[in-house]
């Protein structure tokens, strides 16, 4: 049974959950590393955007953790809110600069 209180390991089971996104994002930071060469601009946009989202992934059980640990019900319940609201806009900019690395090394079309 999970103790409540204890922030370990509620936040060990948060990242089991979320181990699925934590290996993509490693992913992408391995595949942003070997493609530093070929597009190193959008390479280097989509390692910090890919740092940014792990960074998030692994931050936010934690803090939701410790929250918990130490606020009441009524406490907890508004800053959990507040906290979510935060890691979605931050999650949607981490989102939005791995849509400029895709199109930030791409020439337009030629006209002849």
């Amino acid at each position: 049974m999970l103790d409540v209180t204890d922030t370990t390991m509620i936040t060990l089971y948060a990242m089991v959950g979320s181990a699925a996104n934590i290996l993509v994002y490693c992913i992408g930071i391995v595949a942003s590393v070997i493609f530093w060469r070929r597009s190193p601009r959008a390479a280097l946009i989509g390692l910090g955007a890919m740092l940014w989202l792990l960074l998030l992934q692994i931050a936010m059980p934690i803090s939701m953790a410790l929250l918990g640990a130490n606020l009441g019900v009524e406490a907890y319940a508004g800053w959990s809110v507040i906290l979510g609201m935060l890691v979605n806009v931050l999650h949607a900019l981490g989102i939005a600069a791995l849509i400029v690395a895709v199109f930030v090394d791409r020439r337009g079309a030629r006209r002849e």
